[in-house]
């Protein structure tokens, strides 16, 4: 699980990179009308992808933590009820 969170992480953050990388050629004013919609489904790809990833980490994220001992607790544990 923890290869899996690494992978996820790395992913989503190279994903967004290459959104911006791809976002900064789009913009090329020498790019025909195909190259433009070919590169702006390649981005559409690769967006969604890193995004799916970003959304994946949480749950892996939770799953590592009650693995390695941590007792999850939301805000409502943390406040004082009897006051």
């Amino acid at each position: 699980m923890a290869f899996f969170h690494v992978c996820l992480f790395v992913y989503a953050i190279g994903g967004d990179i290459a959104v911006y990388y791809i976002g900064n050629y789009l913009t090329k004013d020498d790019l025909s009308l195909d190259e433009r919609l070919r590169v702006r489904s390649m981005r559409f790809i690769v967006d969604m992808s890193a995004r799916t990833s970003l959304v994946l980490l949480l749950p892996i994220g939770f799953t590592l933590a009650t693995t390695f001992g941590s007792t999850i607790r939301g805000w409502i544990a943390h406040t004082d009820l009897d006051a």
